[in-house]
C-alpha cells in the first residue's frame, strides 16, 4: 500500500499485482488482500487469473467419433480404461462403462460398434489391466460380479471360485485384492503368474488377515516394490514377491480420520489420498498432511463419495467443499480440485458435476477422464481440461472473491474513490461490498488498464471478480482509497 497525505485525509493505493488462490487456513481478517476466500473456475497459480478446470468431449487426438458412440449409450455411471494391442502391435484401447447393470466397451480408435460385455450386475465392478499368457486383457471383479476376463475380441470369460473383490492390483504377476465378501478384513493374493487361480496352498494363492485397530483393508496399490494396503485408519505394507513363504507384513502409517477409498491415487512418486481430517501425501515411508488451505472448506463435510485420478504430475479430486452459493449462504458444494505435486498449487472448479475420475494412458499421452452429470447431459464421458468449459461449451463464470478486510486500517472510515484493472480478453465485473454498501463496476475487455471512478464507503471491504472462465486474463487490480482521520 502507498500513502499520499491531504489535509484531513490520507490516500492509500492498494494493489494486487499477484493474485493468489484460496486460503481456508488463514483468518480472513488477517489474510493479505491478494489471497482469496474463494477462487472458482479460474487458475491463479501464476498470479494472473486464467481459465480454470473444465471438461471437454472426447475427440482428437483420441477418436473423432468416440463421443457420439458414448452418447448412444445414454446415461452411464462408471468408467475405466482397457489398454491393449492388436496382434499387429498397434494400440486398440477401449473405455469400459457401466450402465443399468451392464458393462459396455467403446473403442477409442477403431470399432464403430459398442460391445456388450456382461449383464446382470447391481453396481459397477473394479477393474485392472493384466498381461495374461502374453495377451493384454482386462479383469473385472466386484461384490456381485464374478471374476471376468476380456481380451478385446472374444467373449468375456468367467472364472469360477474367485473371491469377491473390492479393489485389486497387479504385483509381481500376482493379483492382490481386498475382500468384498462377508469377511472384509482379508487381502487375497492369486497364484504366481495366474490371476485365475485363487486356491489356497503353499504353491498357489492365499490370503492375509488384518485384525488390528487400523480397520479393514480398503484399497491395494503396488508402489516402490511393495503392496501397500490402505485401511480405514492407516497404511500397511506387504512384501509380496517370490515365494509366498517369504511374504511379510508391517504397519507403516496411521491417520486420525477415516480414509476415503476412492481418493487413494498414485501420482508420480507419491500416493495422495483424502481422509476425514484432510488430504495426505505418502512416500512409502511416512505420510504428510498437504493442502492446509482446504482446512476450513472440508471441516465436518462427509466426503465418503469423493473420487480421484491423476496424470502428468497432477492429482484431481472430486469432493465437496463448504462454499458460498449465489444467495451468500455457505453450503456443501461439489467441486473438482487440481493439485500439482511439483508446484504445490491448487485450482478449484465447481458446476462440473463429476461422478467419477479415471486415468487413460494411450500412445498420445495420459489424461484424466471423467463421468459427469448434468440436467441435459446425464452420465457423459468427458476429458478433464484447463479451458474453463463444461462439456466443450463456454458459459462457466470465473469467480475470485477476497475475504473481508479492513485494508490494514481497522476502525477507520475508508472510501474507495478509483479502481483500475486489466481484463485483457473479456468483459469483467468487479463487486465491492462493505457493511452497508454494494457496488458493481463493469470493465470492458482491454489489453490496457481500465480506470473507473467509484464511491464506496465503509470499514470492512470485500472484493469479488466475475469474469469468463474460458476467456479469463485478469490482472493488475489497483484501488485508490481515502482514509478519514477519526
Amino acid at each position: 500500500m502507498k500513502n499520499r497525505n491531504f489535509p484531513g485525509t490520507r490516500t492509500l493505493s492498494v494493489q494486487i499485482t499477484d493474485f493468489e488462490g484460496m486460503r481456508g487456513d488463514i483468518d480472513e481478517n488477517a489474510m493479505p488482500i491478494r489471497y482469496a476466500k474463494e477462487v472458482l473456475n479460474l487458475d491463479a497459480s501464476g498470479g494472473t487469473l486464467k481459465p480454470g478446470l473444465g471438461t471437454n468431449i472426447v475427440g482428437a487426438p483420441f477418436a473423432l467419433n468416440f463421443d457420439l458412440r458414448a452418447r448412444e449409450l445414454g446415461q452411464v455411471e462408471w468408467g475405466t480404461c482397457y489398454m491393449c494391442k492388436t496382434p499387429l502391435g498397434t494400440r486398440d484401447d477401449w473405455i469400459i462403462v457401466y450402465k443399468n447393470g451392464t458393462l459396455y466397451a467403446i473403442s477409442l480408435f477403431f470399432s464403430l460398434i459398442n460391445k456388450v460385455l456382461y449383464t446382470g450386475l447391481s453396481k459397477p465392478p473394479v477393474a485392472v489391466n493384466y498381461n495374461l499368457n502374453g495377451e493384454d486383457v482386462i479383469i473385472f471383479c466386484g461384490e456381485d460380479c464374478p471374476m471376468l476376463i476380456w481380451n478385446g475380441d472374444d467373449e468375456v470369460r468367467e472364472i469360477e471360485d474367485a473371491p469377491k473383490i473390492s479393489s485389486m492390483v497387479v504385483h509381481y504377476e500376482r493379483l492382490f485384492a481386498t475382500s468384498a465378501g462377508t469377511t472384509k478384513n482379508i487381502v487375497y493374493f492369486s497364484d504366481d503368474l495366474d490371476p485365475t487361480n485363487w486356491n489356497v496352498g503353499l504353491y498357489e494363492g492365499g490370503f492375509i488377515k488384518f485384525d488390528d485397530e487400523f480397520g479393514r483393508p480398503l484399497k491395494v496399490l503396488s508402489f516402490l516394490d511393495y503392496v501397500y494396503v490402505f485401511r480405514e485408519f492407516g497404511i500397511s505394507k506387504i512384501s509380496g514377491y517370490g515365494d509366498q513363504t517369504e511374504f511379510s507384513v508391517s504397519h507403516v502409517a496411521t491417520v486420525t480420520g477415516r480414509i476415503y477409498k476412492d481418493t487413494v491415487t498414485l501420482c508420480g512418486d507419491v500416493v495422495l489420498f483424502m481422509a476425514e481430517d484432510g488430504v495426505y501425501s505418502f512416500n512409502g515411508i511416512s505420510i504428510n498432511k498437504i493442502l492446509p488451505e482446504l482446512k476450513n472448506y472440508i471441516s465436518g463435510v462427509d466426503n465418503a463419495s469423493a473420487t480421484a485420478g491423476s496424470a502428468n504430475g497432477c492429482w484431481y479430486l472430486s469432493a465437496k467443499l463448504l462454499l458460498e452459493n449465489d444467495l451468500g449462504v455457505i453450503e456443501e458444494t461439489p467441486t473438482l480440485i487440481e493439485y500439482n505435486v511439483d508446484t504445490h498449487k491448487m485450482c478449484v472448479s465447481k458446476k462440473l458435476n463429476i461422478l467419477q475420475l479415471f486415468e487413460v494412458r494411450t500412445e498420445v499421452g495420459a489424461r484424466v477422464f471423467a463421468i459427469c452429470q448434468h440436467d441435459f447431459n446425464l452420465g457423459r464421458v468427458v476429458v478433464i481440461t484447463k479451458d474453463g468449459k463444461f462439456c466443450s461449451i463456454s458459459g462457466l463464470d470465473g469467480i475470485w472473491r477476497s475475504g473481508w478486510s479492513t485494508l490494514g486500517r481497522p476502525g477507520e472510515l475508508k472510501t474507495i474513490k478509483r479502481i483500475s484493472v486489466r481484463s485483457a480478453n473479456s468483459e469483467s465485473s468487479i463487486i465491492i461490498e462493505t457493511e452497508s454498501q454494494k457496488q458493481t463496476i463493469v470493465v470492458p475487455a482491454s489489453k490496457s488498464p481500465t480506470t473507473r471512478s467509484v464511491s464506496v464507503r465503509g470499514n470492512l471491504f470485500r472484493f469479488s471478480i466475475i469474469t469468463s472462465a474460458t476467456q479469463a486474463n485478469f490482472s493488475d487490480l489497483m484501488l485508490e482509497v481515502d482514509v478519514k482521520s477519526q
